[in-house]
């Protein structure tokens, strides 16, 4: 199963300036959402089809492969390759003075991304896919189809834009942990202490020292630069649930203490999910191999009613993770 950040997509005045040989543009004021959403379709064509995703704002640098994989009924998915040469060694089978014959050779490797693109009506999400070898920060390529898309409003003589908005939780690293544990029913399987030798609050070395789990960080962290200690399930989910008021308390301390930047924490999940505590909570969800091959049109006679019901899904789940106590 693959995994997929979110992000959802308003539309705004376009920002090109008109040349003498357009027409007057439509006003951006004068279009609905729903007229935007169906420009915003059209720039996809059909199966099979290519759409350019530029690589820079220069005109002449040559855009990233992007194909169109699937196109029903207002749902896109794109597939945006980032081509690039790697070194590959082969060890021949013949040897000389028992030495074996190592080759190098130059092969291209194209890695890629998938995009959801969500244009039904009343709807906004765009999907990327995470842990790519192609682009691993999820964000660069939201930029890119941004500009992408919004160049092609541009040569349409279109008076629209679109900016993506990456989704967060809004809820922090313990509320989070704590709604996921108690409401959620999930067990931490990893958990991983970061110690980078900064500043530590008096308060946080007393709670290190005298926690028994803890403890394992005092002996090997206060006296090195770099530590990194992990507890693997069952002692991870262990340590929370025998040691959730400690855990909080030391994550509390850790996050708000301006006195201390010596720690990092991350909490892994049974379902995938991944906490870093200190930074916002990105909003991701996997989807089923079963859905994914019926997007492309294998195995399924309802493809649309498939995709369409899982982004339904997402959009209630994000809403119910946001708004739950």
């Amino acid at each position: 199963m693959t995994r997929y950040a979110f992000y959802t997509y308003d539309f705004c005045p376009g920002t090109a300036q008109l040349n003498a040989f357009e027409r007057e543009r439509v006003p951006f004021s004068q279009l609905s959402v729903g007229s935007c959403q169906k420009r915003l379709d059209l720039q996809f064509g059909i199966n099979g089809e290519e759409f350019r995703i530029q690589r820079s704002k220069k005109d002449d640098a040559d855009p990233y492969p992007c194909t169109v994989m699937a196109h029903i009924k207002g749902i896109t998915l794109l597939r945006i390759e980032k081509p690039k040469n790697v070194k590959i060694f082969k060890k021949q089978e013949t040897t000389k003075g028992n030495i074996a014959s190592i080759t190098k050779k130059w092969e291209t490797s194209t890695p890629f991304n998938y995009v959801i693109i969500d244009c039904r009506e009343g709807h906004n999400l765009i999907a990327i896919s995470i842990d790519s070898d192609a682009w691993s920060n999820t964000d660069t390529v939201g930029n890119m189809l941004q500009e992408s898309i919004n160049r092609q409003f541009d040569l349409m003589g279109l008076d629209i834009s679109i900016s993506l908005t990456p989704q967060y939780l809004s809820r922090d690293f313990v509320e989070y942990s704590r709604f996921l544990i108690k409401k959620k029913k999930r067990r931490v399987t990893k958990m991983t202490f970061f110690f980078s030798g900064g500043t530590i609050d008096p308060q946080i070395e007393a709670i290190i020292k005298k926690d028994r789990y803890l403890s394992g960080l005092n002996s090997r962290s206060f006296n090195s630069k770099h530590t990194e200690i992990s507890y693997i399930d069952p002692d991870s989910a262990s340590i929370v649930r025998k040691n959730s008021q400690t855990l909080e308390h030391f994550v509390t301390l850790v996050m708000s203490n301006p006195k201390s930047d010596a720690f990092r924490l991350r909490m892994t999940y049974d379902d995938g999910t991944t906490l870093n505590c200190g930074k916002r909570v990105r909003i991701e969800y996997e989807m089923s191999e079963q859905t994914f091959m019926s997007l492309l049109g294998y195995g399924s006679l309802f493809r649309e009613e498939q995709i369409g019901n899982w982004l339904d899904d997402v959009v209630r789940l994000i809403n119910e993770e946001q708004n739950a106590g």
